[in-house]
């Protein structure tokens, strides 16, 4: 397999950010070298690793940097010197540090992970090289954190010269498209020639974008002040564009069985149907007039035909109206909320940041690999008395925490190893031939310039960023430039085969510990969606906007690994949305049931929940089990009944519906590529 597949030349922005990056460089070196730090370089290389497209990328990264690098340093400088006549118990807690760093960062999952990860290394980096001399200790921190903050320093600085890139316009357009994507899904499905969902691409694109514009939000806050301001307001947008986005899957999927069941009801209720479709499509603001007005006829027609709930198309009906009242409510909230970010206002309610699914078992075996590769290449160190057996361990430390999270982090290591050796050789020309001819700064600058641009430039392709970027940071790494040039052919070799036997320790360990590759990764996604399941049936998860949150941020997981599951992708970010919305109405039933239902009625429906925490827990029961216990609890509401059912009793009725369908349509073929998790569809 060749290293980079395909080459895409770099824009004419992508050459701007490559001479930004090289002017923040070459600033940072410069000053490093009039200080007479120890490691010059360093603070250039931190530029390099630093340095984003859009400004308040590089801000936000660059705050993390520094506090995970603070805390790192306070570590190495508490540990080092009082364990320093220990060696084996020093590299237990420095390992035991970043195994510890590396879960927190996993499951933490948002951008401020990367302080964590960095606290990580960082003692790594620092403690390992002073093991031999633990009296300086305090000073080789201090220079580290002054290396490393006078490079991020560099980067913060040069952003504000002309042609930067900030994120806040950037999220805003993402947002105002967003709503102008979901905007036009949602004409699409309240029209009569809709093909279904699954003939198109939107709900995929949608949540696509949904997480483009979380990513950015996180940055958005370090280079706009309104969005700062604002932030409340995206948080709530994006928790009820999720539900839209689960409401109107809901309405197609209800359209289709009644089409399916009763034409006659189709025709019926396609009026509304399509006049919620036209509202939607507006885009003069009347104040959510307009909405208000349909909902309250709609509300109107469910209560009018409401006593005929005995026959399933007339549950169905009732369901669809219902749906469009959420619907259209979802949206209203939706266009307020994009109004509110426009003019930078924080959102009248507080609301966090949407919830995120976290796989602590993974990210635990994550942190005892990194835990155990350490202790690998540390005791290696030991016992070989090899003079750069440190660099070694650090290098096992910095692999592990970059690619724990990744599917196949054992590939990514390879890739990195690779560009390890070519890094080795481009050093070599430099140390050995270049800079012993080199006098003066503004030499070095034009013969680094040779190299960091292009690279950078490359760099700056995401396509591409993977393989250039470690390229380039190795390369600078080996080529150590420093305040008084020293040129050691033993040392250099050391270091360079310390890189690769790193890298090779880290690669061996993620063959062993390896998290499975994506097929592996999607079943943990599924599975984790079934115990969320199994919580609302237990009555210990009753807030929506949570488990929304979860499950979108699942889907979101699965769908970026879409391009490895090939056919399976579709059915399986089918069947997380299904999870979605059974646990929803599951809630919906649980609430009735607590608070608005007869004491009888919430007794079977008490009886049901416990039923179906059977069927989540176990994967003996398949979905026709599910769709029985379901079908029984209907008839237990609809027996016995002479006069009209109360509200509560037809919106359960209407609840226990549309989880009947979702379950059902879980089961369709080509909708659960594997046979053995049939039991598990839900």
């Amino acid at each position: 397999m060749a290293l980079l597949p395909s080459i895409t030349l770099p824009s004419a922005r992508d050459w701007i950010f490559s001479g930004r990056t090289f002017a923040a460089g070459m600033l940072a070196l410069f000053i490093a070298l009039q200080m007479d730090l120890p490691r010059p370089y360093w603070s250039m290389v931190t530029v390099y690793i630093v340095s984003q497209p859009l400004a308040g990328m590089a801000r936000s990264k660059g705050v993390y940097r520094i506090l995970g690098t603070v805390c790192g340093a306070i570590f190495a400088v508490a540990a080092v010197p009082t364990l320093a006549n220990a060696p084996e118990l020093l590299t237990l807690a420095i390992a035991g540090w970043i195994g510890i760093c590396l879960y927190l960062s996993l499951m933490d999952g948002t951008p401020r992970s990367y302080a964590f990860i960095l606290a990580g290394y960082t003692a790594a980096i620092i403690g390992f090289p002073s093991v031999d001399a633990p009296q300086g200790m305090f000073d080789t921190a201090l220079a580290r954190s002054e290396e490393i903050i006078l490079g991020i320093l560099c980067v913060i600085a040069v952003g504000y010269l002309p042609f930067s890139q900030r994120v806040g316009p950037l999220l805003q357009q993402r947002l105002d498209r967003w709503v102008a994507d979901a905007r036009g899904w949602a004409a699409a499905v309240l029209s009569d020639n809709y093909a279904g969902w699954a003939a198109s691409n939107d709900v995929q694109r949608l949540i696509a974008d949904a997480v483009d514009i979380d990513t950015l939000q996180a940055h958005a806050r370090y280079d706009t002040p309104d969005l700062r301001r604002a932030e409340s307001a995206i948080f709530q947008l994006q928790g009820r564009m999720q539900q839209f986005f689960s409401a109107l899957l809901s309405i197609d999927d209800t359209l289709a069985e009644i089409k399916d069941k009763s034409p006659e009801e189709l025709a019926r209720v396609m009026p509304l149907v399509r006049e919620a479709g036209a509202l939607v499509r507006r885009e003069e603001d009347d104040g959510g007039a307009a909405g208000r007005d349909l909902r309250q006829r709609l509300w109107q027609h469910i209560m009018q035909n409401g006593q005929d709930m005995q026959s399933d198309a007339a549950v169905l009906s009732r369901s669809l109206l219902s749906q469009l009242r959420m619907l259209l409510k979802l949206w209203d909230a939706c266009l307020d909320l994009q109004n509110l970010i426009h003019h930078g206002q924080a959102a009248k309610q507080r609301y966090r940041r949407p919830a995120r699914h976290r796989d602590a078992r993974l990210a635990a075996l994550s942190g005892i690999a990194c835990f155990s590769a350490i202790l690998v290449s540390a005791s290696f160190w030991i016992l070989a008395a090899w003079p750069e057996g440190n660099t070694a361990c650090m290098e096992v430390a910095i692999i592990c925490c970059f690619f724990a999270a990744l599917d196949n982090p054992a590939a990514a290591a390879i890739g990195w190893l690779h560009t390890s050796i070519i890094g080795t050789l481009v050093a070599s020309v430099y140390m050995f031939l270049l800079l012993p001819h080199i006098d003066g700064f503004p030499g070095l600058a034009l013969a680094l310039g040779c190299l960091m641009l292009p690279l950078a430039a490359f760099m700056a392709v995401p396509s591409q960023n993977s393989f250039f970027l470690p390229l380039l940071i190795n390369s600078l790494t080996l080529i150590t430039i420093q305040s008084r040039f020293t040129l050691d052919i033993e040392v250099f070799i050391n270091t360079a085969f310390a890189l690769c036997i790193g890298t090779g320790i880290a690669v061996v360990t993620f063959r062993l510990t390896g998290n499975g590759g994506a097929v592996k990764v999607v079943q943990r996604l599924i599975r984790a969606g079934r115990d969320d399941l199994l919580l609302v049936a237990r009555g210990r998860s009753d807030n929506a906007d949570a488990f929304i949150g979860r499950m979108a941020d699942r889907i979101s997981r699965l769908l970026a690994r879409s391009p490895l599951l090939g056919d399976d992708a579709g059915p399986s970010i089918r069947r997380l949305l299904r999870q979605m919305q059974i646990g929803l109405h599951m809630m919906q039933l649980q609430k009735l049931r607590r608070h608005q239902l007869p004491p009888l009625v919430a007794l079977k429906l008490q009886r049901l929940m416990e039923t179906l925490d059977g069927y989540f827990v176990s994967d003996r029961l398949g979905v026709d089990d599910g769709i029985a216990v379901l079908d029984a609890a209907t008839a237990q509401i609809r027996d016995g009944r002479d006069g009209p059912l109360h509200k509560a009793e037809a919106e359960a009725l209407i609840a226990l519906s549309r989880m009947r369908s979702n379950l059902r349509l879980v089961a369709k073929p080509g909708n659960t590529p594997d046979p053995k998790q049939q039991g598990a569809a839900a």
